[in-house]
């Protein structure tokens, strides 16, 4: 991981409990926050499951909406810029335990200071050591990159920049590793294959524009019309990127009737995280680091299917979502700031509230 986007790196552990059969259904909730234009918001959302197939050819792979397709109200932690807006939308959603078993959640904002909309691919898009080709890392066993983190499966759209639809399944492209055109975009670092950028195209007669064309995830204005596809050229190809990753977006969360594994139970419920404490394990390893050991208890393990490792830096902060485990410890590495760790446990349908119990994870290099 790279140490831009993250304060503290937790070591994600697969287990062949993901080896079972996988889900073919990515679930999207949609979530208003305060002031967003409520018919906007609702066009934005359906945009998404009606234009999947024609956009992408990607069959067997469905999308559905989450919360029986009605929005979700949540109140807004911040305004202004797209990134902030987005974090503390997730970090609410997350720590009051809202998002069920959706895969990806749309958050809608009345507006966006910097952006019309905002999507972060996560671990996909951004480089982790040159030559920033090929960030998909399969696992072996399901040939799925299930790295992939809450922050990682979530768009933030403005319902007051006019389009129909469009800015949404532009959007949701991102999540799935697709970058924009390179016309109009050079950043090497945002897409998850060398090829895996919009295509745009445009005629020019004596400097006027008598023709143009681009695909969904163009980043010119979406007053120039973009079709309803994700490209699909030679060297301009999101749809390999979509083809590639939409098996693990849809394994994300997992309910108690889908794909992969959920939290077996044996006669009792989940119960949230206590007795989280940890240890000092080394000052500057590596470098700026420091490292600990976490741990924690659960009054009836086999209920949960997998723990999420929260984090607040510095100490008092919001909570932040690290990563996934799927034993009762794990390893911590922090700098710059004191961060506090909690747990939540997690079944295949729910998770509970993070835990009271916390851990502080002192800075010391």
């Amino acid at each position: 991981m790279n140490a831009r986007y993250l304060s503290i790196i937790v070591l994600l552990l697969i287990t062949s409990s993901a080896n079972a059969q996988q889900d073919a259904t990515i679930k999207v909730l949609g979530v208003l926050l305060p002031g967003a234009n409520v018919t906007t918001a609702n066009t934005y959302l359906g945009s998404i499951p009606s234009r999947w197939p024609g956009a992408t050819n990607l069959l067997p792979i469905s999308v559905t909406l989450a919360n029986g397709g009605a929005l979700l109200s949540l109140i807004s932690l911040s305004s202004g810029n797209g990134q902030p807006q987005l974090n503390a939308a997730m970090t609410a959603l997350e720590v009051q335990n809202l998002r069920g078993d959706a895969d990806v959640v749309l958050f809608f904002s009345p507006h966006i200071s910097d952006f019309c909309g905002l999507g972060s691919g996560g671990n996909w898009i951004y480089p982790t050591n040159p030559p920033f080709q090929n960030k998909f890392v399969p696992d072996p066993i399901t040939t799925l990159d299930l790295r992939g983190s809450e922050t990682a499966y979530a768009a933030i759209v403005s319902t007051d920049c006019a389009a129909d639809g469009q800015l949404a399944l532009h959007e949701f492209g991102h999540l799935f590793g697709a970058g924009h055109d390179l016309a109009h975009e050079s950043n090497p670092d945002a897409f998850l294959f060398p090829d895996s950028r919009a295509h745009f195209w445009m005629q020019l007669y004596m400097g006027i524009p008598v023709a143009s064309y681009q695909t969904i995830m163009g980043s010119m204005p979406l007053s120039y019309r973009p079709s309803w596809t994700y490209s699909s050229w030679s060297q301009t190809n999101n749809q390999r990127a979509i083809q590639t990753t939409a098996f693990s977006v849809a394994n994300y969360r997992v309910s108690a009737t889908g794909g992969g594994g959920g939290g077996g139970g044996g006669g009792c419920g989940l119960t949230i995280p206590t007795n989280v404490t940890g240890y000092h394990i080394a000052t500057c390893a590596p470098p700026p680091a420091t490292q600990y050991q976490v741990n924690w208890s659960m009054a009836c393990p086999s209920a949960a299917s997998h723990y999420e490792v929260w984090y607040s830096q510095p100490d008092g902060s919001l909570y932040r979502f690290s990563g996934t485990e799927f034993g009762q410890s794990t390893p911590v590495w922090v700098w710059g700031a004191n961060s506090r760790i909690a747990i939540r446990a997690c079944s295949g349908v729910a998770c509970t509230s993070l835990s009271p119990s916390t851990y502080v994870a002192v800075s010391l290099c």
